[in-house]
């Protein structure tokens, strides 16, 4: 079974292992997990001990042995419940020592597709109705392209919704998928550039902001707030927007 999804909650492979081996036996001691899953006795017994303090392990005394047994799996639900109330007290803390104040300018790279999402958490937080969105999409590309289209897709929901519009072009390509997807919604006008136009990356242009979104297999997301840098790009988009083509 897939167990990333595990290792995501703070389980380590060790535990992992424990866990699954108890949920499959049933009850069993210390040797023939050792035995069965090839680890040394400190490391069976660290991730018993870890598992039992989050609340996946129990044990009973039976011939002055302790014998450990898997809790019902329902239970991670409740342990990922008190990781969140945790992780919120972490951050309550945290905001209340922070000083950072946000810069006229700001420059920031991220990567991976939790940097993707971050970057457009920043974009969601700023956008507001009085504010128009401008995007150049990517062209077309293999690999995610379908994750890509589910986040957008949910994204521009969330976006007419709070009735933020947006003027979007994309490589002529795109008409049948993210542009299908743009085409239903009120608050977007969709344009297209002939094949060629277009590049591997995005751009998306907002307010004092212009996010460099490079969708390739390393997922890089540069961001600028720059005023000047802002009202380039906008000047840039406004020509490719009498350019592009319905």
């Amino acid at each position: 079974m897939e167990t990333k999804p595990l290792e995501k909650i703070g389980l380590t492979k060790n535990e992992i292992k424990v866990y699954l081996y108890l949920l499959k036996s049933g009850v069993s001691t210390t040797g023939p997990i050792m035995k069965n899953l090839g680890l040394s006795s400190s490391r069976v017994y660290a991730s018993l001990q870890e598992l039992i303090k989050k609340g996946l392990v129990t044990y009973f005394i039976k011939n002055n042995s302790k014998n450990y047994q898997a809790e019902n799996p329902d239970y991670i639900v409740k342990f990922i419940d008190d990781l969140k109330q945790d992780s919120l007290q972490v951050i309550k803390e945290l905001n209340k020592i922070k000083v950072i104040k946000k810069p006229e300018q700001y420059n920031a790279i991220f990567e991976g597709f939790h940097g993707f999402k971050q970057a457009f958490e920043i974009l969601s937080n700023e956008l507001t109705k009085n504010e128009e969105l401008y995007t150049i999409g990517f062209s077309p590309i293999g690999k995610g392209f379908q994750t890509l289209r589910n986040y957008l897709r949910n994204f521009d929901m969330q976006r007419n919704r709070r009735k933020i519009p947006m003027k979007i072009i994309l490589d002529v390509n795109m008409k049948g998928t993210i542009g299908k997807d743009r085409k239903k919604e009120k608050y977007t006008q969709v344009r297209y550039l002939p094949k060629g136009y277009m590049t591997p990356a995005a751009l998306s242009i907002f307010k004092d902001y212009v996010i460099h979104w490079v969708w390739t297999e390393k997922i890089t997301i540069f961001i600028i707030k720059n005023k000047e840098v802002s009202d380039s790009f906008r000047t840039y988009f406004n020509l490719l927007w009498k350019i592009a083509k319905k």
